[in-house]
């Protein structure tokens, strides 16, 4: 079968895992789905391969222009803790890193974390923006990604975690009908590419997904 990544409420039709719905309960769930998906993102369901087991994603919101390093009450410490990584791992520099970068406060699972995010010069013409991972230890901020951060369009986060650390899942547009994905694991230290997969876009409301070797 076709790999498919849908909703919360998917060809499956279920809202949650483990519980089943009727036909005519699927729309209000639904609307439900996506007034939640506004502020905290919406679980997504994942079968790329005959035989695998789905993964549980929540694909988060994009970043908006009020979170910025401000707004999360980060300290002027904290702030230059984190620009110095981001500049040693972006493809550009802005002139501004606090007008250019986004801010969110998320959970990782086992860790406080936050995904930082380029708004203007670090983004692409297709929608797709550099961002980072980073991990609150020790009371000290570390980025996620040793080498250039990834350029994407989507992110979220895995169910499953690694060494206590959410698996993180990237998207990039590539065309209208064609993205690719990337799921990252933590080893300890980063994330990791794990698996990598090709979505394509055939007809309206139709994917197909494709692993494919990460580069």
């Amino acid at each position: 079968m076709n790999g498919k990544w849908f909703g919360a409420v998917g060809a499956r039709g279920r809202c949650a895992p483990g519980v089943r719905i009727g036909r005519r309960v699927l729309r209000s769930c639904a609307v439900y789905c996506l007034a939640l998906a506004v502020s905290i993102g919406c679980w997504a369901e994942v079968d790329a391969e005959p035989g695998t087991a789905p993964q549980r994603i929540s694909w988060l919101p994009d970043l908006g222009g009020h979170e910025t390093f401000l707004a999360v009450r980060l300290t002027a410490a904290e702030q230059k803790q984190i620009i110095d990584q981001v500049e040693q791992t972006s493809f550009d520099i802005p002139g501004d890193w606090q007008l250019e970068l986004r801010v969110r406060r998320v959970s990782l699972g086992g860790a406080e974390g936050l995904v930082v995010r380029g708004t203007r010069l670090l983004c692409g013409g297709t929608g797709n923006c550099q961002t980072w991972v980073f991990r609150l230890l020790q009371g000290a901020w570390f980025n996620l990604f040793d080498q250039e951060a990834p350029i994407v369009s989507g992110f979220g986060f895995e169910q499953g975690t690694n060494l206590g650390i959410q698996n993180l899942l990237v998207s990039s547009n590539n065309s209208a009908r064609k993205e690719h994905r990337i799921l990252f694991k933590f080893d300890g230290k980063y994330y990791r590419q794990s698996d990598c997969y090709d979505v394509l876009f055939n007809a309206p409301g139709s994917e197909k997904v494709v692993k494919v070797p990460c580069t």
